[in-house]
């Protein structure tokens, strides 16, 4: 009897944390991943803003053209 204690009280002292690590880990890799889509997003607003930028800078170059003619 004294073995089947032992083991029990092993599983209630590791067991626990070992099971609350696993979903920890679980719960992180939920928001990793959804951080990580949201990174991605960005990139993608970030290179359209850069888009922009370049196409308005190519609207008024050719704006200063005309205009100096």
């Amino acid at each position: 009897m004294n073995s089947a204690n032992d083991w029990l009280n092993l599983l209630s002292n590791v067991g626990f944390p070992i099971v609350m690590a696993g979903y920890l880990m679980l719960q992180f890799e939920k928001r990793i991943q959804s951080l990580e889509e949201t990174i991605r997003q960005l990139r993608e607003q970030l290179d359209d803003q850069e888009e922009m930028v370049r196409r308005i800078d190519q609207y008024l170059a050719i704006m200063e053209r005309t205009n100096r003619h």
